[in-house]
């Protein structure tokens, strides 16, 4: 009897202090020291799987970014990518230049109260996309079901101004990849990880480009809203059947 009773105080006691302080560390990443979660929610936590809190949306409307087993190009689904992430924030339909249609999801989240930016003045603000092959006769709609396996991912893309995960590169080492010689490995030794990522039809399969990764970064710079001014730089690399790079392109823009 005096068992049961030691573990129902014991029980009691870890309850209560899940309820009056802090447990495991949330994965909050919107540059802001990460968070312990307190009072009756931190129990809920303490009871999830760890790859629950991984990835998708957290308690703060924030998501991270899947990592790259996660998700597959050309694998993985319309309706894996919304179980993972939950509903996005906005979508629409693009026709390629090739007359193939694809679906682009988009994950967006900008703090209420602001967030550690690297960059001083910037917008605290991530953004991630997902792009599927919407196959010959889809409309695109995605309305027979979520986990319609008939769209394909295609492409994903991110761009953050947050510190923590930012998507910000040195395009000044772009003269060390050559065409014909440079391959993918070599690149992210280079740059680090890609931001981006596509396949066909993404990609220019009659250039014999069968994959391409990009690095991109986009802020809006300004103190007051009155002088805001969007700025962003992209660098896509593109790498053929030898996985050598194929064509390099760099775009950067400022507009007010």
């Amino acid at each position: 009897m005096k068992s049961v009773l030691k573990s129902l105080i014991v029980v009691a006691a870890l309850f209560l202090a899940f309820a009056m302080g802090g447990c495991a560390q949330t994965h909050y990443s919107d540059g802001t020291k990460a968070g312990y979660c307190i009072g009756a929610p931190c129990l809920v936590q303490a009871l999830m799987p760890a790859a629950a809190l991984d990835v998708g949306r957290n308690p703060n409307g924030d998501f991270v970014r899947p990592s790259p087993d996660k998700l597959k190009l050309g694998q993985s689904t319309y309706g894996q990518v919304v179980e993972l992430m939950g509903n996005p924030s906005k979508s629409r339909s693009e026709a390629n230049s090739d007359g193939t249609k694809v679906k682009i999801i988009t994950y967006s989240y900008v703090p209420a109260k602001g967030g550690a930016t690297l960059e001083s003045g910037v917008l605290p603000e991530r953004e991630l996309s997902y792009f599927f092959l919407i196959p010959i006769g889809g409309d695109g709609g995605f309305t027979s079901s979520y986990t319609s396996n008939r769209y394909k991912l295609v492409g994903q893309q991110l761009s953050s101004s947050f510190k923590s995960d930012n998507s910000n590169f040195d395009e000044t080492k772009m003269s060390s990849i050559v065409k014909g010689r440079t391959t993918q490995a070599e690149v992210i030794q280079l740059l680090g990880m890609p931001s981006a990522s596509f396949i066909a039809p993404m990609v220019k399969e009659a250039s014999g480009e069968v994959e391409a990764i990009e690095y991109n970064y986009q802020v809006a710079r300004g103190a007051t809203s009155s002088d805001v001014k969007a700025f962003s730089k992209a660098l896509r690399i593109a790498f053929d059947d030898k996985g050598l790079a194929s064509d390099i392109r760099y775009t950067s823009s400022e507009n007010k």
